[in-house]
């Protein structure tokens, strides 16, 4: 997919180069418990906060689509929270 130079804005550093506007990422990382709620279950609860399941490192992303404060991200964190609260998982989240 061509992108369109028109509409991106010009690098300030002068090389005539496209400027690309910082996205960022929340990855989540799951152990789960033999005594939990199944995976399927921790899934469909994460997908309907906007997660997306990836096979990797990772187990699930949330592309944030532009750049975001640490509030945002505590913001996220603390639905995570709320979300996997008494399903017996353990979780780590990273955001870059």
């Amino acid at each position: 997919m061509q992108e369109d130079d028109d509409q991106m804005p010009k690098n300030p550093g002068g090389d005539g180069g496209i400027a690309r506007i910082r996205t960022m990422k929340t990855y989540l990382t799951l152990w789960f418990n033999s005594e939990g709620a199944e995976p399927s279950v921790v899934v469909q609860k994460l997908q309907s906060m906007g997660f997306k399941p990836v096979k990797g490192h990772y187990d699930h992303v949330y592309d944030w689509k532009r750049e975001v404060t640490i509030d945002e991200v505590l913001q996220l964190c603390n639905n995570v929270h709320q979300t996997l609260k008494g399903l017996k998982v353990l979780y780590k989240i990273e955001t870059i």
